[in-house]
C-alpha cells in the first residue's frame, strides 16, 4: 500500500507510483517507510515494499561527548543491531560534521548480530555541535 499526503500528514490518499522511489532518501519509523518527494509531497510505504528494506536498531538514541577542549579527542561507541533475517550491509557510515568521524566506514552485520561503531569527536573551535544518526 502506498499513501501520499500534500498537507503535512493531515490527510493521506492511496496512490500508484509511475516511478521507482529513491529509498536512500527515506526514513523508517515503526516499520513504515516515509519519503519526501521533489515537490514537497510525502509518501508512506507499508507491507510488501518494505520487506526488502533492511531495518536496524541502535544501542542508544543519544550520545553526549560532554565538554571537550579544542583539539582534544573523545571517542564514544554505539552498537548497531541487525534484527533482520539477512545480513545488513552498511555501505557508508559518515558524518556531515568535520569534527566527527565514524569507524568502521563500512561493514556487514549478520542477521541477529551487532557491530560496534566508534564516533570520534575532535573540536577545532569553540562551539556547541550536534549530529544525528540516520537510518537509511
Amino acid at each position: 500500500m502506498i499513501l501520499k499526503t500534500e498537507d503535512c500528514g493531515d490527510t493521506w490518499k492511496h496512490v500508484s507510483l509511475d516511478f521507482d522511489p529513491d529509498l536512500s532518501r527515506s526514513e523508517i519509523i515503526n516499520g513504515t517507510v516515509f519519503l519526501v518527494g521533489d515537490l514537497g509531497e510525502a509518501f508512506k510505504f507499508q507491507n510488501s515494499i518494505i520487506t526488502d528494506f533492511q531495518l536496524f536498531e541502535l544501542s542508544q538514541a543519544n550520545l553526549n561527548f560532554g565538554q571537550v577542549q579544542i583539539n582534544d579527542t573523545v571517542v564514544e561507541s554505539v552498537k548497531v543491531f541487525n534484527p533482520g533475517s539477512t545480513a545488513l550491509n552498511v555501505l557508508s557510515a559518515i558524518s556531515d560534521q568535520a569534527e566527527f568521524t565514524v569507524s568502521p566506514a563500512d561493514t556487514a552485520i549478520a542477521a541477529g548480530d551487532s557491530a560496534t561503531f566508534l564516533l570520534t569527536f575532535t573540536p577545532a573551535a569553540t562551539a556547541q555541535l550536534a549530529i544525528m544518526l540516520l537510518r537509511r
